[in-house]
Order: structure tokens, then sequence, then C-alpha cells
């Protein structure tokens, strides 16, 4: 009963969550390509894990507008127009 299926992300990210494991629920998100799970997760798992994954979804991120969207996000928009 105390198995956890790592083939099974629902399973995982719901076993995760129930032992208080944010970090652990978050990578088993990113693992299943589930970026905005993982982005609500990590804001309620502290400050640290939600940089470190806003971090690792705006890298995954291949959408045209990424880098603006970076920008924007890191209060950066001095930097972006200064490089166009």
């Amino acid at each position: 009963e105390g198995d956890v299926d790592e083939d099974d992300p629902d399973r995982a990210i719901q076993h995760a969550l129930v032992v208080g494991d944010f970090k652990g629920a978050v990578e088993h998100c990113l693992l299943a390509g589930r970026l905005a799970d993982a982005l609500v997760l990590a804001h309620a798992g502290g400050s640290e894990l939600w940089s470190k994954t806003l971090s690792e979804c705006l890298r995954r991120n291949c959408h045209p507008y990424r880098k603006v969207m970076t920008a924007v996000v890191s209060h950066d928009i001095k930097n972006l127009v200064d490089s166009r």
C-alpha cells in the first residue's frame, strides 16, 4: 500500500501531496509535462520552489513569444528592448 507507482503520474503526484512533498509533486508534474500544475503546486511550496519551477517552465517554453514572456515575468523589459 505504501508503494507509489512511478508510471502513474496522478498517483505519484497525489502521494507526494498527501505526504507534504511539494518539491516531489512538482517534479512529477514536470516529468508528466503538466507545467501549469507544477506552477500551482510550486506556488504553494514556497518562494524557492516557485522560482526554480518558473525558470524551468520558461526554459521549456518554445513558443515564439518566449523571450517577451520571460522578460515580462522577470521584470526585464529594458534588456529585451535593448536587444531588438
